[in-house]
């Protein structure tokens, strides 16, 4: 499944009004492929870093396995404690793995957390964040 720019603008802007600090975050997923010598799915990201005034500082696209951001949503976890944050994180295991629609579901659950990444006042300014997603050195 890969959205068109409406459904991106719309998930940016979405995000951008919901992040409660002064430099915004927007992290979208906005699609995927199989890649067949991986053996995997890739999820295709564009990211966005906003300044206080509004202005786009930079915008980074890549693409992102599953086991990646697992080892980035518990090295968070660790950091900020499972309870409080980052729950939405979709299981490893779901029934149907290799199913069609399980990679539309996942990347929807996926999508549920970025947003909740860019909405946490702490997680929207955090430096290990902004790198990941190529929005700073």
């Amino acid at each position: 499944m890969n959205l068109d720019s409406a459904t991106v603008d719309a998930i940016k802007e979405k995000q951008l009004a919901s992040c409660p600090v002064e430099n915004k975050i927007a992290l979208i997923i906005t699609g995927n492929q199989e890649d067949a010598a991986a053996k995997a799915t890739f999820y295709n990201f564009r990211c966005y870093l906003y300044d206080s005034n509004g202005s786009e500082q930079k915008c980074s696209e890549d693409r992102y396995r599953y086991s990646q951001l697992l080892e980035f949503n518990e090295q968070l976890m660790h950091d900020y404690g499972a309870i409080r944050l980052l729950r939405l994180f979709p299981p490893k295991k779901w029934i149907g793995n290799k199913e069609g629609d399980f990679v539309t579901q996942r990347q929807e659950a996926i999508q549920n957390w970025l947003n909740e990444l860019c909405e946490d006042e702490e997680t929207a300014q955090d430096p290990r964040i902004l790198k990941f997603f190529k929005l700073a050195e």
